[in-house]
């Protein structure tokens, strides 16, 4: 963590060079792994509706994510998707 980094450096674990070198690498690291914006979608729909829908909808990166309750199923998946599969639902 950028904290990590700070502490490392002020107590004199790396220099402050080797310091601010870490803290680009880190920060080039997570800009190359950032995922996509994705979120959660709770529906009222049953598991069973849920990946029928997901199905018909050819979706592979949305997920049923929890069965919080018979009839109220929340997906979890990139934003997008999500919002494809919400229009889908709302006009069951």
């Amino acid at each position: 963590s950028m904290g990590d980094l700070a502490a490392l450096t002020v107590a004199g674990a790396v220099t402050l060079e080797q310091g601010v070198r870490l803290l680009h690498v880190r920060d080039r690291l997570l800009r190359e792994a950032a995922l996509p914006a994705a979120g959660l979608l709770a529906t009222d729909l049953t598991v069973e509706q849920a990946a029928d829908l997901l199905s018909a909808e050819d979706l592979p990166q949305v997920r049923i994510a929890a069965s919080n309750a018979p009839g109220q199923t929340v997906l979890a998946g990139p934003d997008d998707q999500l919002a494809a599969v919400r229009r889908t639902a709302l006009a069951l």
